[in-house]
């Protein structure tokens, strides 16, 4: 059987040769053909058990970067850094609980911004090479 678009619309994931990455309640952040359908790879981020709130599920939606060679994405307890087209990981940041939000990419690539369930809004160097920039909790805003 084949696809046939029905919708379409700005998720936040975009497909890469073809490869749509999304993240599942099932603990793990799939790379699907964007024209076929089928799955092309598969990476646990943790063993989910069903349902957003519960340790393991992957909430977020995966990001690319502007160059479209690292997909983004926040989980069970951190942040990832994917490759598209492999699943491989690149890097991960642990927080102190799940990040539920889509990450955000600054306009010059250089930053990834995630909120987090530990109340606290994290910006991390896109390239992995350093912990997080800085981070603010609702505290700090007020």
């Amino acid at each position: 059987s084949s696809l046939v678009l029905t919708w379409h619309g700005d998720s936040g994931t975009e497909p890469v040769t073809e490869i749509v990455v999304i993240g599942s309640w099932d603990g793990h952040v799939y790379g699907v053909n964007g024209t076929s359908g089928s799955v092309m790879w598969s990476t646990m981020l943790a063993p989910g058990q069903g349902g957003y709130f519960h340790h393991g599920a992957v909430g977020s939606s995966a990001r690319l970067d502007h160059h479209h060679t690292t997909a983004y994405v926040g989980g069970p307890d951190g942040v990832w850094a994917l490759d598209p087209t492999s699943g491989a990981v690149r890097w991960f940041y642990k927080t102190g609980a799940l990040v539920g939000s889509s990450p955000l990419i600054s306009r010059d690539g250089t930053t990834v911004i995630v909120g987090c369930e530990d109340g606290y809004l994290y910006a991390l160097q896109a390239n992995g090479s350093h912990d997080a920039i800085d981070s603010m909790s609702h505290d700090k805003a007020k």
